[in-house]
């Protein structure tokens, strides 16, 4: 089974990738967020982007790894696209899974991501201006906040990296030969 890992920062084009994984190749989708986001409702806290990190930050403090990702990654059935890859232990649990697995660093120009971000709205989070957009973002890349959390890392440790210039039939192909490649080398052992 295929294990494969998005990450990259914000509107990026994660969940678009993992949608045409799913519709393409039967691959099931699974966003890290989604999960995270489903805790905090457990817990009745609000979906703000900032309590989703302290939030998975806290999860990750009392069992020393991400218990949801873990969950969702040893409970596989099929081929299976995570979104949403954030942290670098997450990375390492990926990689070092009993699966076939790679990590793809999705990436798009600032501007794009921010005006993508702006339709969202995701969960009642307030974007601000551009500036706090590009602040955010330059402090997710060097992970200011959170070692763990750092896309330079990510970005590092992938072993795929696509820039989703905004040409959606570009970004097919450059995910069509992601999948080309790592299925040559399933018969391979993991690292």
């Amino acid at each position: 089974m295929l294990a494969l890992g998005i990450t990259g920062p914000p509107a990026s084009g994660k969940d678009r990738a993992a949608i045409y994984l799913s519709e393409r190749y039967g691959f099931q989708h699974v966003s890290t967020g989604d999960l995270l986001r489903q805790e905090a409702r457990r817990r009745n806290l609000d979906e703000e982007r900032h309590t989703l990190q302290a939030l998975g930050h806290s999860i990750r403090q009392e069992h020393g790894y991400d218990p949801l990702f873990r969950e969702a990654l040893n409970s596989m059935q099929i081929d299976t696209v995570f979104t949403g890859i954030r942290t670098i232990d997450a990375a390492e649990t990926l990689v070092a899974s009993d699966h076939q697995s790679s990590l793809i660093y999705i990436d798009a120009p600032l501007t794009v991501r921010y005006e993508r971000s702006v339709k969202r709205q995701r969960g009642g989070e307030t974007l601000g201006s551009f500036a706090t957009f590009q602040a955010m973002d330059e402090i997710e890349h060097n992970g200011t906040i959170e070692k763990n959390m750092s896309l330079n890392t990510l970005k590092e440790m992938a072993h795929f990296a696509i820039f989703n210039c905004g040409d959606i039939e570009l970004f097919y192909r450059d995910i069509k030969n992601v999948i080309m490649n790592v299925r040559n080398n399933e018969d391979q052992p993991p690292d």
